[in-house]
């Protein structure tokens, strides 16, 4: 159980932090719109913070992993809207680019704050669980297993991609906008597929978690008797 959700954390950790890593380039060779690339930006962590309440309050009414789950897929929608998009405006004049662009952006933040802080809950309920089942307190060993592999996976998205596209396509990060077709069409397709694959896997992870919050009230209840 533990080490399903754990999966799922190190997944979602990977494609966040991939694109992350590619976003700067991907607006420069892709999208060609660099000098709005830091507003952009920030309006995706702004709207992020909307998110989070969005997220929360779905988990509330529903349940932790199903609302991680549901933002998982949500973050899939909009990244296929995104991938489809792009081939309807690529040739538009800037302005109008730049709407689509920030458009997407803004969609796509809303899915940045909701798996990895209700995957934090979902842990802390996992650990209510093996504390219970062994005597003893583990919380600080279960989430210590929780933030190294996530921070593995924060970690290697920010080399692998580039590894990737060097070796794969000749993308040479110097050249700008004059790297070839398929190096640029290689940094949208690995911004894009990448993470629908590992939000996919996630998603079936945490649809599949079983221990609901009726479980969980059982578990806390015995815990403090």
């Amino acid at each position: 159980m533990l080490t399903k959700i754990v999966c799922a954390a190190v997944l979602i950790a990977f494609c966040m932090s991939l694109n992350g890593a590619l976003y700067l380039i991907w607006m420069e060779v892709v999208i060609e719109l660099p000098e709005y690339s830091s507003r952009l930006m920030l309006c995706y962590y702004v709207v992020s913070v909307l998110g989070l309440w969005v997220w929360r309050t779905l988990s509330i009414k529903t349940s932790k992993h199903f609302a991680a789950g549901v933002s998982c897929l949500y973050a899939i929608i909009i990244l296929l809207i995104g991938f489809v998009g792009y081939w309807f405006f690529k040739d538009l004049d800037d302005g109008l680019k730049l709407i689509a662009v920030g458009s997407f952006i803004v969609l796509y933040g809303f899915a940045f704050s909701g798996p990895l802080p209700l995957i934090n809950a979902i842990t802390a309920d996992i650990s209510d669980k093996l504390s219970l089942e062994g005597g003893e307190n583990i919380s600080g060993t279960v989430f210590s297993y929780l933030t190294t592999l996530t921070k593995i996976g924060f970690a290697l998205a920010a080399v692998i991609p580039y590894l990737v596209l060097e070796m794969l396509w000749g993308f040479d990060i110097s050249l700008g906008v004059d790297n070839s077709s398929s190096s640029k069409m290689g940094i949208f397709y690995i911004y894009t597929f990448v993470p629908i694959i590992s939000y996919s896997i996630a998603a079936y992870l945490l649809f599949s978690h079983s221990l609901g919050r009726e479980e969980h009230a059982k578990i806390k209840s015995n815990l403090q008797n």
